[in-house]
């Protein structure tokens, strides 16, 4: 459709609003988990669901503060829409009913993009938007509806249930998973940086469910950066050989000369970033779990047969960790003359296979980025897909555990 500013009143159902100020989480980790911070009544007010809608949400946005936020919605139809036909309900937190309505206008071509933007947003939301509304009162905690007419024809987030589904991040809708849908999944979605509104206004998410099932891969960039910097991570990458094989999150390196020189000796554990496998047996004090030999198999697994390995320290992270065990990310490739692109990140690899949920804060994580998407987000698709599956940790039974 034609750009033209609108401003929608919208409708107010409740006459408290809410302070979208502050509790904004500093990861994305929130995603990943199911549970809802309370639980749904038995009063709760759903419209009933409508299939194959043409008009589906297709991206939520925020800015560095929850002050600036927008949602995109795409007519996935062959013939143009009559917006008028269509709202956006919010429940404010685990509000059984709608507490705010945004009404719609407008016709949206086929194949298009309708931009709903909060009108106390910062200006460079506002240049995207194609309707204005004082009612978008969202920081990507509080369930929002698609209505046609009366019926609900999607979802962000599920109503009942206030939880951090959108976070501090823009959720863009994958191709792959381009409907209506029922119920909130967060596998739908890629999770970019907040103030990324590179792909506001465009109906195409730029990366593919395979591009990120692949994860990330390492650029010359990144072996041209230090390992260390000041004291912390410089985020570069430097090669490896095993000394010792450990437990699924914990291997023992050695190292090349540079890192031999700052007391990090041949042998020294490393222990992988944003990763938490099952235990094994340690003596007497740790026992051993569900799925904690499996996930040392697999990783070592993969150690085993790899041509070439390196390790990247998080870049204006910590080296270490509590135990002073090195800390960062595990790249393998099986190609023998290796370039940067052919190396695969272990971490993301253990994730998608279940063995592990998305471990600990992703604050440094998150500036990390391979093709406009930081480390920590391939880390959380690979954790929302292995949920949505309920791979090994999420849910299967380890065949090789007395339990």
């Amino acid at each position: 459709m034609k750009k033209s500013l609108i401003l929608g009143t919208g409708i107010a159902l409740a006459f408290s609003l809410v302070s979208c100020g502050g509790n904004v989480p500093d990861s994305l980790s929130s995603l990943t988990s199911g549970n809802s911070s309370s639980s749904a009544a038995s009063g709760l007010q759903l419209p009933a669901y409508e299939a194959d809608s043409a008009l589906i949400f297709n991206e939520f946005a925020v800015g560095s503060s929850p002050i600036s936020r927008a949602v995109e919605l795409a007519n996935i139809g062959t013939t143009s829409l009559d917006l008028s036909a269509y709202s956006i309900g919010i429940y404010k937190g685990t509000a059984q009913s709608l507490t705010y309505k945004i009404p719609l206008n407008g016709t949206l071509a086929s194949g298009k993009t309708f931009v709903v933007v909060d009108s106390g947003s910062d200006a460079d939301f506002i240049s995207k938007a194609d309707l204005l509304s004082p009612n978008l009162i969202n920081n990507g905690t509080y369930p929002m509806v698609l209505l046609h007419g009366e019926k609900r024809v999607d979802v962000l987030g599920n109503p009942g249930f206030q939880t951090n589904w959108g976070g501090s991040c823009s959720l863009v809708r994958k191709n792959e998973f381009r409907y209506g849908a029922e119920t909130f999944q967060a596998n739908d979605y890629v999770a970019f940086t907040a103030n990324n509104l590179a792909y506001l206004g465009v109906l195409d998410c730029p990366l593919s469910q395979t591009d990120l099932l692949a994860g990330p891969h390492l650029t010359q960039a990144d072996l041209d950066a230090p390992y260390i910097l000041n004291g912390q991570g410089g985020g570069g990458a430097l090669p490896v050989s095993v000394a010792y094989y450990g437990d699924g999150d914990t291997t023992d390196f050695n190292y090349p000369d540079e890192l031999n020189a700052m007391g990090y000796e041949d042998g020294h554990a490393f222990r992988y970033q944003n990763i938490d496998t099952p235990e094994t047996q340690h003596g007497n004090y740790i026992q051993a779990q569900p799925w904690g030999y499996a996930a040392a198999d697999f990783t070592n697994g993969i150690l085993r047969n790899a041509k070439h390995l390196m390790v990247q320290s998080v870049k204006g992270g910590d080296l270490t960790e509590t135990y002073g065990r090195l800390l960062g990310f595990v790249w393998y490739t099986n190609v023998s003359d290796p370039k940067p692109e052919d190396y695969v990140m272990v971490n993301h690899d253990i994730v998608e296979a279940g063995f592990s949920k998305i471990a600990f804060s992703g604050v440094a994580t998150s500036q990390m980025n391979y093709r406009d998407l930081s480390y920590y987000a391939y880390l959380v698709d690979a954790n929302n897909y292995a949920a949505k599956l309920g791979l090994k940790v999420h849910g299967e039974t380890d065949p090789n555990f007395n339990y």
